[in-house]
């Protein structure tokens, strides 16, 4: 740490001060080369000031000074489809942390290894609990939109976390709400859904999630208008997470799917055959075996 602080430290305050005073005597007793001496002790500080900004970066491994990447994700809400999610995103060593005011709901996923905090998702003692400098996502999932689309706006507005969920049951047609774009947030999975049932359903041990590719059709309605299909259709399953290549994120409307991107889908198990083929109609197809959630 001393070397650390040896090369990036901040110096010349001394040697431009006498620099000066040595420059000034130098021209009232009209000897040359005071200006040349001020010229050179200051380009000598630039100098310096340059170097130590472009090595410091790297430097900082050594002694483990920096950060962790902001990849951390923050779900608010501690519900059948967030817990899903959160499952998603572990699978591919994206940290999840809930933050959720239900002790019940709390030791369910304490259970199922997931760091949580006990606390009002509101509060700003809940963020800071949550290390919010390690926080680039947030994610809106409890039952209640109004309060989803608070949460985002406080994580956003009070500490500039760049990425920002909520959980919708509804878009009201085709106007997207005031609190979603005042949050500056994404409507969350591929459109509104009944959150309350399907936690239901997955208490009772009613939700399967796959993994469907998405092979592209010209016939197939775009992400973006998802929420325009029939209620029956997607109630069957939630889309809830989709990876291009080697980056994973959180569904959400208007995504800009792609041939080869994977989708993580919760798939109503009664109903599954008729959510496939829902699916096949929009151009996802399923890659691997229905793994069964407890």
């Amino acid at each position: 740490e001393r070397v650390f602080i040896g090369l990036i430290g901040p110096r010349g305050i001394v040697a431009a001060a006498v620099a000066s005073l040595t420059a000034e005597a130098l021209i009232e007793q009209g000897l040359p080369g005071g200006e040349a001496l001020v010229a050179l002790v200051f380009l000598s500080i630039a100098g310096t000031v340059v170097t130590s900004g472009v090595v410091s970066r790297p430097l900082s491994w050594l002694p483990g000074l920096r950060l962790p990447k902001r990849n951390r994700v923050a779900i608010a809400g501690a519900t059948g489809l967030a817990i899903a999610l959160g499952r998603e995103l572990r699978k591919s060593s994206v940290p999840v942390v809930f933050l959720e005011s239900d002790p019940k709901r709390c030791r369910v996923v304490e259970e199922d290894g997931f760091p949580v905090v006990f606390d009002d998702p509101l509060c700003e003692s809940a963020m800071l609990r949550a290390r919010a400098e390690l926080v680039g996502t947030v994610v809106g999932l409890t039952f209640n939109e109004h309060f989803n689309g608070l949460f985002v706006r406080n994580a956003v507005d009070g500490f500039h976390i760049p990425k920002a969920y909520l959980a919708m049951e509804s878009l009201y047609g085709e106007r997207i709400p005031g609190l979603v774009t005042q949050a500056q947030a994404r409507v969350l999975f591929d459109g509104p859904r009944d959150h309350e049932r399907w936690d239901a359903r997955w208490r009772h041990g009613q939700v399967s999630v796959e993994q469907f590719k998405y092979y592209g059709d010209d016939s197939v309605d775009d992400l973006a208008t998802s929420h325009n299909v029939g209620s029956q259709e997607v109630d069957r399953y939630v889309m809830l997470s989709v990876r291009r290549q080697d980056r994973i994120e959180p569904m959400h409307v208007g995504y800009d799917v792609r041939d080869g991107d994977l989708a993580s889908v919760a798939v109503f198990s009664p109903e599954r055959e008729d959510a496939v083929r829902a699916l096949a109609r929009r151009g996802w197809r399923p890659v691997v075996t229905t793994l069964q959630e407890d």
